[in-house]
């Protein structure tokens, strides 16, 4: 498949204070990736990954360091004031936090009308035309158009953030943690309502999220990141059926089956520590402090990230042997 967005050694850094020599902390460390058009790509890692810094940086919310972000062969950094309009329109972000990502003095219909018309997408009738359209396409009815934020609840809030998102008709979509926010009944319509857009208005998406469980249900490839890095890329169900980064089955155990027989007889591999202070990255595999695998070549020799099996890549110098006895 066509790679809608392909990214190359992308590194974002933030300097933690205004001292020449102040500390500083990597949240991108050389990412490798590339999105496919009409695919959900799954992004999942603990807080402090930097998944979200890797979501903002592709749309442009913020700048890289270093490294090349092209989109549908368009590079992000070199682009033109035209292209970046064009770009702009043509990739959009899902928030987590739907009540922060509204401004409660604005009705929803101002709110969606604001972002059409800055994105230039037609005429006052058009504008008001489109928002009843894609309030109808995301479960809401035109008279929704005249609420304020506070005036919904909280799935409905949502469900207004992606309105917004898909009213420009774009191709690719970031969803940063958009249910984690949510209570579990609603949390099931929102992701039915994703995969229903995603496929009715062909999307490209990357779904940010630290659950598994909602990944897997929404994701045909999964990439796992730890400390900025990305430590294992494989299709969903290569991923769940043989895991080969220690991490990533770690992330899997914590995962809940529904089922007491199975879920009382499994053994949990529970990670020892916090992950290191990112502004003090040593050399080696950044997860060899809380790895069990771990030995004194993970501690002085950072691994490649390399391809094991057909579109199964790991950055792991044990993934072919990998410790099982950890999760039954």
């Amino acid at each position: 498949m066509t790679a809608l967005a392909e990214i190359r050694d992308l590194r974002k850094e933030y300097r933690l204070g205004f001292s020449a020599h102040a500390p500083v902390l990597k949240a991108l460390d050389g990412i490798d990736l590339d999105i496919r058009k009409g695919e959900s790509l799954g992004l999942v890692g603990e807080s402090g990954s930097g998944k979200s810094t890797l979501g903002r940086c592709l749309v442009g919310l913020q700048t890289q360091s270093s490294g090349r972000i092209r989109f549908d062969g368009i590079d992000s950094a070199s682009a033109d004031r035209g292209q970046r309009r064009v770009l702009r329109r043509r990739m959009q972000l899902i928030f987590q936090d739907p009540y922060s990502a509204l401004n409660p003095r604005m009705t929803v219909g101002a709110t969606l009308g604001e972002h059409l018309c800055v994105q230039r997408f037609g005429s006052r009738a058009q504008i008001r035309t489109r928002i009843v359209e894609v309030l109808e396409l995301c479960g809401l009815s035109a008279a929704h158009a005249a609420r304020y934020p506070h005036e919904m609840s909280g799935g409905q809030r949502q469900r207004v953030v992606i309105a917004r998102a898909i009213s420009t008709a774009p191709d690719f979509i970031v969803a940063d943690e958009p249910v984690s926010a949510l209570d579990v009944s609603t949390r099931a319509q929102i992701i039915n309502l994703l995969r229903h857009l995603q496929s009715t208005l062909s999307l490209t998406s990357l779904f940010i999220s630290h659950d598994l469980a909602v990944v897997a249900h929404t994701c045909q490839r999964i990439a796992v990141m730890y400390l900025g890095r990305i430590v294992e890329l494989a299709p969903r169900d290569d991923l769940f059926r043989t895991p080969l980064h220690p991490y990533t089955r770690a992330l899997l155990s914590a995962v809940p089956i529904p089922d007491p027989v199975i879920e009382r007889g499994r053994t949990r591999l529970i990670l020892k520590g916090e992950p290191p202070d990112p502004t003090l990255m040593a050399q080696g595999c950044g997860f060899h402090p809380r790895c069990p695998q771990a030995t004194e070549r993970c501690r002085m020799e950072a691994p490649a990230f390399r391809r094991l099996q057909p579109g199964h890549s790991v950055a792991c110098h044990h993934a072919e042997t990998p410790d099982r006895s950890e999760i039954s």
